[in-house]
């Protein structure tokens, strides 16, 4: 009876005679940590603009130049994307076209110069917004930080020893440690749905039936990394 018990609930025996039940860290983030386990990928897409906009507020406040340059490194890559993959296809209607392949060769030269260029581009578009993200974060973490600290300051002090503000000043200052690496998660979600995009227009230019393979490809691997995050997100917890 006791194994049925153990095995239902998930309670050790030991944990059930030493403490009368789960043993749980008393964190303010413990009531939710069911909640993001059981967070789908609609949930995700949907809350995500908003997090992002609240760094995206924090980081125009704190340094607008440095986040003014994030954002055009990020477009200009997705531009990038797109000039790569028009000449790949340029270089690869040239090898693949009747001929001999020394001529195929010379009339690619054109397009893998173009290709090698934009590679180029790319990678200093990329080091470029490493640079800006790199000193946009603690910025960003400092005007999170200021601002909590400033709701903090219009807290009595005699409410401030109360459990449940406690609990909340608390959960607040989690968020401010967060603000930090959203920003660093937003620039790399921000590329991927940037390079989809340039993708999809180049596709869609070439023939609108690559639009679907291109959904095709995309979505299993959204789907395998939102589970696996949540994978890793249960085997923390545990």
């Amino acid at each position: 009876m006791k194994r049925q018990q153990t095995e239902a609930d998930g309670v050790s025996a030991a944990e059930r005679e030493l403490f009368g039940g789960r043993l749980r860290w008393d964190q303010s983030y413990i009531g939710h940590e069911d909640v993001v386990a059981r967070m789908g990928f609609g949930q995700m897409a949907a809350a995500l603009p908003r997090m992002v906009g609240v760094v995206l507020r924090a980081g125009w406040t704190a340094d607008r130049r440095a986040l003014t340059g994030l954002v055009v490194s990020q477009i200009a890559q997705g531009v990038t994307v797109a000039l790569g993959l028009v000449a790949v296809n340029g270089v690869l209607n040239q090898l693949f076209a009747d001929g001999p392949t020394g001529d195929k060769l010379r009339q690619s030269l054109s397009a893998l110069l173009v290709l090698a260029v934009v590679s180029v581009g790319a990678a200093l578009l990329s080091a470029w917004s490493t640079a800006m993200s790199g000193r946009l974060e603690p910025q960003v973490e400092r005007a999170v930080s200021t601002q909590y600290y400033r709701a903090v300051t219009r807290v009595e002090v005699e409410a401030t020893e109360r459990p449940d503000v406690q609990r909340d000043l608390e959960a607040g200052k989690f968020g401010t440690d967060s603000a930090r690496r959203m920003l660093g998660l937003s620039v790399g979600v921000s590329g991927v749905v940037i390079g989809m995009v340039a993708a999809a227009v180049v596709l869609a230019s070439l023939h609108w039936a690559l639009l679907p393979m291109l959904l095709a490809i995309a979505l299993p691997k959204g789907w395998g990394a939102v589970r696996s995050a949540r994978r890793e997100y249960i085997s923390r917890l545990h």
